[in-house]
């Protein structure tokens, strides 16, 4: 089985699922049973302070950082990446070059006392069962590319799926939408 792990799903024009549409997925895990990743470039507005208040914790990085949005599955569980690879927190996956992952609450207090410069914080996450992905991309719902530590961590979510489709050498404005050859 090819695996589409570690990669960026760009969604294309065409894909009218409200959760999606325009988006750009992080893969962070898929095999045969399926997939998992987070929603990359689409924010909240519950600042990252306060979901740390909340789980009676102190966030001392940026105030005016905000909490993403990974999916629409489980939404009330978190997840955290992180960009800085000197982190004290060793059970930080390695999720592509300059892209750590965790889901433990642990993990996550130790990074809010001391937060990273490059650190995501997620509620939700994106899942698809055994083969659905495949069956998405197929059907030209998805465009795969690869991974960008910059694109995570630097770019506004704004311009997170043009830039993304730039990167790969396609215009956003010539997409045309149509059944996948796979």
């Amino acid at each position: 089985m090819k695996t589409l792990a570690p990669a960026l799903l760009v969604a294309m024009p065409d894909l009218m699922d409200p959760n999606f549409r325009g988006c750009v997925v992080l893969v962070t895990q898929h095999d045969a049973t399926g997939s998992f990743g987070l929603v990359i470039n689409r924010g909240t507005d519950l600042p990252v302070r306060v979901l740390c208040e909340n789980l009676k914790m102190s966030w001392t990085g940026d105030q005016k950082e905000r909490v993403k949005w990974g999916g629409p599955v489980f939404p009330e569980h978190g997840w955290v990446l992180v960009g800085d690879e000197k982190s004290d927190v060793m059970s930080l996956q390695n999720v592509s070059e300059g892209i750590l992952f965790t889901s433990s609450p642990a993990d996550l207090q130790v990074l809010a006392s001391q937060p990273p410069d490059r650190i995501r914080v997620f509620l939700g996450f994106s899942g698809w069962g055994p083969g659905q992905l495949e069956q998405e991309i197929s059907a030209g719902s998805w465009l795969v590319a690869p991974v960008n530590a910059d694109l995570v961590f630097e770019t506004h979510d704004q311009d997170i799926w043009e830039v993304t489709l730039k990167n790969m050498g396609v215009n956003p404005a010539m997409l045309v939408s149509s059944q996948g050859i796979n």
